[in-house]
């Protein structure tokens, strides 16, 4: 008669291979959101909305902002 085979043995393949699809998975995601990194941000001529321009454009966002005149607008462009 053989012995009774530990169930944690039969399974450890398994989850293994899960684990190693995930991995691929979550790296197919990473590069998706890399490519994603677009952000929409009113108010960005001063305060909050500036520092969150900088920062963004900092860490490779591509931003889309909004300002009330065209002076604002031109300005932000010469900065950033």
């Amino acid at each position: 008669m053989p012995p009774e085979q530990d169930p944690l043995e039969i399974s450890r393949p398994l989850l293994r291979f899960k684990q190693s699809s995930l991995k691929v998975r979550l790296r197919q995601v990473q590069r998706t959101c890399w490519r994603m990194k677009r952000v929409v941000i009113t108010g960005t001529s001063t305060g909050i909305g500036y520092a969150s321009v900088e920062v963004l454009l900092h860490r490779g966002f591509r931003v889309f902002g909004s300002v009330r005149n065209k002076e604002d607008a031109d300005r932000l462009q010469r900065e950033f």
